[in-house]
This record gives structure tokens, C-alpha cells and sequence, in this order.
């Protein structure tokens, strides 16, 4: 099974979204899932909490967020949103036929 999940995607909106970055791009995040159980409900909430921490590192927070940096927190989040999906969904989708297949 892969041993991560990679946002590279919220690079770009990242810099856009927050000038301080713009000359210093950050290296793509690498979220760890070899310890997770994508069969199971608690693997599953453990990937999710790991990757809001993730979004909410790249893109900052809401609560702290004017009205003009609330669209681009929006957007980042969406950007890794669908980056991250189908590498989420390709995870799980082989962890359930391993399961299956140990049967």
C-alpha cells in the first residue's frame, strides 16, 4: 500500500493566498497512512483529521481571516480538497480489497 498521501497542488494558491510565501514556495506536504486501516471507521477519521491539519497549515485558518483572505483560505482548501480526494478514495479502495481478499 502507499505509504503517504502528497498535497503539491496548494503550493500555488498557498503563495498567492499569503505574500510573506510567495518567494519561499513550500515543499509538497506528505501525509503518513501506512499506520491506518482505510477499512475500518476510526482509519478513516484519523486520515481525516491528519488532513485538515495539513489544510489548515497550508492555508490558514478561517477564524483568523478578513473578509478578502476568507476567499482564498476557501480556495486553497478547495484546491487540496481535490487533489486529495482521489488519492483518499484509490487508498481505501485498495485497503478494502486487501481486506477482502485475507478473507
Amino acid at each position: 500500500m502507499n505509504s503517504f498521501i502528497c498535497i503539491a497542488a496548494a503550493v500555488a494558491a498557498v503563495t498567492t493566498a499569503t505574500p510573506a510565501l510567495a518567494e519561499t514556495s513550500p515543499a509538497p506536504a506528505r501525509i503518513a497512512i501506512s499506520d491506518l486501516d482505510l477499512s475500518t471507521a476510526a482509519g478513516k477519521r484519523t486520515l481525516a483529521k491528519r488532513i485538515a491539519v495539513v489544510t489548515e497549515a497550508r492555508c490558514g485558518s478561517f477564524a483568523l481571516a478578513d473578509t478578502a483572505a476568507f476567499e482564498k483560505v476557501a480556495a486553497c482548501r478547495k484546491l487540496i480538497r481535490s487533489e486529495v480526494s482521489p488519492q483518499v478514495a484509490a487508498v481505501e479502495t485498495k485497503a478494502a480489497r486487501e481486506r477482502l481478499a485475507a478473507r
